[in-house]
């Protein structure tokens, strides 16, 4: 099938130039709504519509139609997020304005990793020799606490 939107009521399908609309009726509309109220929960939703999560289910596999308008509801339950986002940055929220900074402004410089991308057609080869026995165990933490106690002595 092609895209599909929801008027509430009816399920708009665009297939090409053809334009059909089809009708959301019965039981089906009611799970519909529910599902658009909780989000995608289908217990929750099952239980307000009153039917159970088989039944979902199964209308999922037998009904083409009723499946083109439940896979609306990724896009609903992100519609739903970004306008808590966006609500929680106009109040004032650091935390929610950093991390719309760093999924939005990543071309701006709001990164916290660099992420760099290996395109060439040299082989990378890395090799790790784990350690054999317990003496070499022992050995690299000592090692490693030498140099972090170096790392902790001011400079004179």
């Amino acid at each position: 099938m092609g895209k599909s939107e929801s008027d509430g009521r009816n399920i708009i399908i665009q297939n090409g130039d053809e334009v059909t609309l089809q009708p959301l009726l019965g039981r089906k509309l009611a799970m519909y709504k529910a599902l658009c109220t909780t989000l995608g929960v289908v217990t929750s939703a099952a239980k307000k519509a009153g039917i159970s999560r088989l039944t979902h289910y199964k209308w999922l596999e037998s009904d083409p139609l009723y499946k083109v308008w439940t896979e609306q509801l990724p896009d609903i339950q992100l519609d739903f997020g970004e306008s808590a986002l966006h609500k929680q940055i106009v109040e004032g929220s650091t935390q929610a304005t950093i991390f719309l900074l760093k999924c939005k402004g990543r071309s701006r410089g709001y990164v916290e990793r660099q992420e760099i991308n290996h395109t060439g057609l040299e082989e990378i080869k890395i090799s790790f020799n784990p350690p054999s026995n317990e003496k070499e165990v022992l050995d690299i933490n000592a090692e490693a606490d030498e140099s972090i106690e170096h790392q902790d002595k001011p400079d004179n």
